[in-house]
């Protein structure tokens, strides 16, 4: 599980498009207890939001786990691993996602954002790719 800043800053800058998009509840709810969350600049476990004040618990940003990434592009198996393979041979060919090669988490991240929102990482933020 990747819990690396730079995957933290991937995901707070993403969570606004997943969050508001077709993420099924029991992607997140089902595995609560075994995620981990970004609070307040920290990487906690389930029972650190318990334990909070509601506010801040409803604050914390879920670091996905690579099933629950592969979940949320749609196709069958097939047509998901092709898609996938032509986005990491633009990545090593120097495109906009070299950035993104650290683990597997960042790489289907940025599959995701790519698949659904037509976004790509910059290093620093989610931006628009034309």
């Amino acid at each position: 599980m990747d819990t690396s800043e730079q995957y933290q800053q991937m995901m707070i800058g993403a969570w606004h498009d997943i969050a508001n998009s077709k993420v099924p509840c029991s992607l997140i709810y089902e595995k609560r207890h075994r995620i981990l969350y970004i609070l307040n600049g920290k990487v906690v476990h389930w029972g650190a939001l318990s334990n909070t004040e509601l506010g801040g618990a409803l604050q914390a940003i879920p670091l996905l786990e690579q099933d629950q990434l592969q979940e949320m592009v749609s196709g069958s198996p097939y047509q998901i691993l092709y898609r996938l393979r032509y986005f990491i041979r633009y990545i090593d060919w120097g495109g906009e996602f070299a950035t993104v090669k650290e683990t597997f988490e960042q790489l289907l991240l940025a599959f995701v954002l790519k698949e659904n929102h037509n976004k790509t990482w910059n290093g620093d933020k989610w931006v628009s790719a034309n």
